[in-house]
């Protein structure tokens, strides 16, 4: 399900999905909307004040709504190369995550430390019987399993799966030809028009607060410290490893690892076709 941040005094909508810095640009609105700083601050929550006050809307037919009523005039589309994204997601909802405020890692996959929309997710996968890259169909057992990140990237792409059902931390951004009419039809008709790219993040949040007339002198680094022990590895082998056994060698996949992977499988990445239609994205 789609979701965005709706200004209606500026006729202006954010589009916004998980693991593309949704959490910086929540905090530049929430700053634009309550006139203060303070949710640049660590340990504020920006997403949960702008629900609070009715700023993030979700669903197509709401925006269909703004776009009908002529209700837009500013358009802006957040997005992320979608390949990052996979490494991103897999890392930090099945790999590890690391809590900068208590200087913590929480090695997910070894002590079952899941999300219920990360675990909902592997169920599912385990539940469908598919099975990839010479193993076995998936088995979930208790707090462990043999995820990879090969299995999530199949899976998504297996024409067997309705994308439209799968978690938005874990799929395309944009899943549907109606989404990608509707947002066709928008950015051809208002007045000022952005992609938001996380690649250019600092430039382009300050595009962003020029739309919004606001001054935003943050400077974000939008990467996470690699925790003590653990190396990055550009292999595209590793990518068929378990979480079980990336935890084991402290490994985490990169970019370059799983295009590699891509390339050489020859993989199918049909489920991001709408993306790469409206993003201007290079899988290949």
């Amino acid at each position: 399900m789609i979701q965005f941040f709706s200004l209606p005094q500026k006729q202006f909508a954010l589009i916004w999905s998980p693991k593309c810095a949704c959490t910086t640009v929540s905090s530049l609105i929430a700053q634009y909307v309550s006139g203060s700083a303070e949710f640049g601050e660590e340990g504020k929550q920006p997403r949960a004040y702008l629900n609070k006050n009715g700023i993030n809307k979700k669903g197509l037919s709401q925006l269909k709504d703004l776009f009908e009523d002529q209700k837009l005039d500013r358009f802006v589309v957040l997005t992320r190369d979608p390949i990052s994204r996979l490494v991103s997601t897999f890392t930090n909802k099945f790999l590890i995550k690391v809590r900068a405020d208590k200087n913590k890692i929480i090695e997910i996959a070894q002590r079952g430390r899941y999300e219920g929309f990360s675990l909902k997710f592997i169920n599912d996968c385990a539940e469908s019987g598919l099975a990839f890259h010479g193993k076995t169909p998936l088995v979930k057992e208790a707090d462990v399993s043999d995820f990879s990140l090969a299995y999530l990237v199949n899976y998504i792409n297996h024409k067997a799966v309705d994308i439209g059902n799968v978690n938005d931390h874990f799929s395309p951004q944009i899943k549907s030809q109606s989404t990608l009419d509707l947002y066709t039809k928008i950015r051809d008709s208002v007045q000022e028009f952005k992609i938001l790219r996380v690649e250019n993040l600092n430039s382009d949040l300050q595009e962003l607060a020029h739309m919004l007339d606001f001054t935003y002198t943050e400077i974000h680094n939008n990467k996470s410290p690699l925790p003590a022990g653990w190396q990055k590895s550009d292999d595209p082998a590793i990518i068929e490893l378990s979480t079980k056994e990336l935890t084991y060698m402290r490994r985490i996949p990169t970019r370059k690892a799983l295009y590699s992977y891509i390339q050489q499988n020859g993989l199918d990445m049909s489920a991001f076709n709408y993306d790469v239609q409206f993003f201007g994205h290079q899988l290949a």
